[in-house]
């Protein structure tokens, strides 16, 4: 990668945590980079970015249940749930599944 290209991940980066962060009343955690963004309660979320996808789903469906405050968890739930439990159920029809999770 150029550095130049590499300056523009390194941007798209930083925008998609502050998009994150303003969603969710978090804040930017500053420094080292290893921890992206710190919600309201604490909790520490990692924000990936790219050209073609956001990597926002690492953590399963129940970490979102349980999370005390997090004022997200129901916006999470919503798109995890737009998809079918079994894979080959998404396989089958991924145009339907992607419309419902627009």
């Amino acid at each position: 990668m150029t550095t130049a290209a590499a300056r523009r991940v390194e941007l798209a980066g930083h925008e998609a945590e502050k998009e994150f962060a303003d969603l969710i009343g978090g804040f930017i955690y500053p420094g080292s980079r290893k921890k992206d963004v710190i919600d309201a309660q604490g909790n520490i979320h990692s924000v990936k970015s790219g050209d073609k996808k956001w990597q926002i789903f690492l953590y399963s469906r129940n970490r979102f249940e349980t999370s005390v405050g997090f004022l997200g968890a129901p916006f999470f739930i919503a798109c995890i749930d737009s998809f079918p439990q079994k894979r080959n159920e998404y396989e089958k029809d991924k145009i339907k599944f992607k419309a419902q999770l627009q």
